[in-house]
């Protein structure tokens, strides 16, 4: 299925793009790549092409960091027990480590406490609260959670437990009443960069706390990216060290991990942590505990190492499983339903894993592009995930049927929800009632952003090695798309049982091979001698140590 995409090209400005590829001496293309991630003058771009730590900023311009150093520092001195309160997902697990990390090298006394995903769910509660207590803590820092846990604060301050809280979430009208709370998204924030994930927030409080090395910015660099962050800024210079460290070798679990999942770390960069290394470390708090995918990080012992990644790469392939699965029943729902003639996708079954649904409703939002809501039942409680579409806030919509909710949260794109079995079907009917003015007065296509057209002189293995310079790509920067204007088709054919395709053009004498993943269908269409103009990123291709420059095709369209 090839959903009708609508292609924006950037503005363009010809004036500076010429007087930047004169300052800078680089080429034309990629200073327009440049400008179009809103690098407008040469001090922009050669700060974006070359990041630099020097370029971090002065952890202590976060609001609360020198009442937070100063209780830590405290603690440590009284050898009070500390607690770090994470997250399940890659950036909790993340952020829970490399701050223990720090803190274990200043000889604290410290522990990791991660919540249940199913029988706690996200963020401070106050059971555990109650337990930190009891396990004799006197001192609670939140990281990636805390921002909303004005209850947890307040019990905490009953206990006799301080409490610091480090997250970047939104925050919301009253923060917690606590020792410091550390979030470059207060109202009240000077800091120069709100973007920060929570394992960058936790990183510049280890920076603060004195402790700043290679390894801290390593595992920093998984969260940043896997988190989905904008990679500009403080979040480039963070995921670009760290992952040159990684390719490095600098932490040992990750080669074992990589090597378990079939890659090597030399050639580690953004894609691999997030398609290869994050889903490993989250399939520990989707499928099974995440305390596991944190003792991945904190211990020290080889053997543990490898058992580790190995019992992470097998939860992956079980998540994997479970995740394919559902995604073939709930097509199947929506063919004998026709749900997707409804403006929000809404399915529901007993027995769906609570852990996987979120990743299987982003994949039918994909396929069918329209928002979808997917949701696990269980005795009677009905638990879900909902992703959504461009011009569309779920988050919006949910708050409009709220009556029908236990709880919800979330924001636009992304919400998770809660609500009892006996609910479901009026839930699903408010909802698509309220939400089909919006489909009816508006057209929802996919967009693709091109950032510039390919010329035929570029066409070669070394413009690909040249637009390297740009890497680590990710929010924020993406993958380059080109546009190829009037390619002519030399061959074409499906392969792996027809689902992709391999496209042989040629751009004004130019021959480029292409390929279109899932397109294995459009094959037979084209014939030899048709022209297109394709928007396509660009990759290698390589075949007995040959190097071929390869288009990856996002989307074609037929030239009349």
């Amino acid at each position: 299925m090839m959903i009708k995409k609508k292609w924006i090209a950037n503005e363009e400005n010809p004036g500076l793009i010429e007087k930047l590829s004169l300052e800078t001496g680089y080429d034309d293309s990629l200073v327009r790549i440049l400008i179009n991630r809103k690098n407008h003058t040469a001090e922009d771009i050669e700060g974006f092409l070359n990041p630099s730590l020097k370029n971090l900023f002065d952890p202590f311009l976060l609001n609360d960091m020198k009442l937070a150093v100063e209780r830590i520092k405290l603690a440590i001195s009284d050898k009070e027990k500390i607690y770090i309160y994470g997250d399940y997902d890659v950036d909790g697990v993340t952020a829970s480590s490399l701050l223990y990390t720090a803190l274990k090298e200043l000889d604290a006394l410290v522990d990791i406490y991660i919540p249940d995903r199913e029988a706690e769910g996200y963020g401070l509660n106050l059971a555990a609260v109650q337990k930190i207590h009891e396990l004799g803590g006197t001192l609670i820092i939140t990281v990636d959670c805390g921002i909303t846990s004005v209850s947890e604060a307040e019990l905490s301050k009953k206990l006799g437990i301080d409490m610091i809280v480090t997250d970047h979430h939104t925050c919301p009208e009253i923060l917690p009443d606590c020792v410091a709370v550390i979030n470059p998204k207060r109202k009240d924030s000077t800091y120069p960069f709100s973007e920060l994930c929570g394992a960058g927030v936790a990183l510049k409080l280890c920076s603060a706390l004195g402790v700043i090395n290679d390894t801290l910015l390593s595992i920093a660099a998984i969260g940043t990216v896997a988190d989905i962050v904008p990679l500009v800024s403080e979040n480039r210079i963070i995921a670009a060290y760290g992952i040159e460290k990684l390719k490095e070798g600098i932490l040992e679990n990750i080669n074992i991990l990589t090597s378990v999942a079939g890659s090597d770390y030399k050639t580690i960069n953004a894609r691999t942590l997030g398609f290869t290394i994050a889903p490993r470390i989250n399939a520990a708090g989707r499928m099974a505990s995440a305390k596991e995918a944190v003792e991945f990080f904190i211990t020290k012992d080889k053997k543990r190492m490898i058992e580790l990644s190995e019992y992470l790469n097998s939860l992956n392939e079980e998540r994997q499983a479970t995740e394919r699965q559902i995604t073939e029943e709930a097509k199947a729902l929506i063919e004998k339903t026709n749900e997707d003639k409804n403006p929000v996708i809404v399915l529901w079954n007993e027995g769906w894993h609570e852990g996987v649904i979120g990743i299987v409703a982003s994949r039918l939002t994909e396929l069918y592009y329209k928002p979808c809501v997917l949701i696990s039942v269980n005795n009677g409680i009905a638990k879900g995930s909902s992703r959504s579409i461009k011009g569309f806030n779920i988050y919006d919509a949910l708050k409009g049927v709220s009556s029908y909710l236990i709880k919800f949260g979330g924001h636009s794109l992304a919400a998770g929800l809660s609500l009892y079995e006996k609910d479901l079907l009026e839930f699903k009917e408010k909802l698509n009632e309220n939400s089909r003015e919006i489909f009816e007065n508006n057209s929802f296509f996919p967009e693709i952003t091109l950032d510039c057209e390919l010329k035929a002189k570029n066409i070669n293995v070394e413009y690909f090695e040249f637009l390297k310079a740009l890497e680590p790509f990710g929010m924020g920067n993406p993958e380059p798309v080109f546009l190829i204007k009037n390619a002519q088709v030399k061959s074409s054919f499906s392969f792996s049982m027809d689902k992709h395709m391999r496209l042989n053009l040629s751009k004004d004498g130019k021959d480029l091979e292409t390929v279109g993943f899932g397109l294995g269908s459009y094959a037979p269409s084209l014939r030899s001698g048709d022209k297109l103009h394709l928007a396509a990123t660009l990759g290698i291709n390589e075949y007995k140590g040959i190097k071929r420059l390869q288009g990856v095709i996002r989307d074609i369209k037929l030239v009349k």
